[in-house]
């Protein structure tokens, strides 16, 4: 599963209906998602959801330097768990 390339961003909004909330929108300024809830929270969570791609990418070279070094197959392990949930496996 390929996930939308690029810098995600959060963007505050506001709602006639007096819910707030946060867009994350991709490198083209399009919408991924949208969080709602408390106004701390939901923002705290957009930059969650926001920084996926980054966290993803460190996963991947954690990973990689790991097993380069000879680290614990443990970590290893883990890590890889993580990426494959992350990308939709089971």
């Amino acid at each position: 599963m390929k996930h939308t390339q690029g810098k995600w961003s959060v963007h505050n909004f506001e709602c006639a209906d007096r819910n707030g909330g946060c867009f994350i929108k991709d490198n083209d300024g399009e919408d991924l998602a949208k969080v709602y809830g408390d106004r701390e929270e939901d923002l705290a969570n957009a930059n969650l959801i926001a920084s996926a791609p980054e966290m993803l990418e460190a996963l991947y070279n954690a990973q990689d330097a790991l097993y380069r070094s000879g680290g614990d197959q443990k970590d290893i392990q883990a890590i890889w768990a993580v990426i494959n949930n992350a990308e939709g496996g089971e």
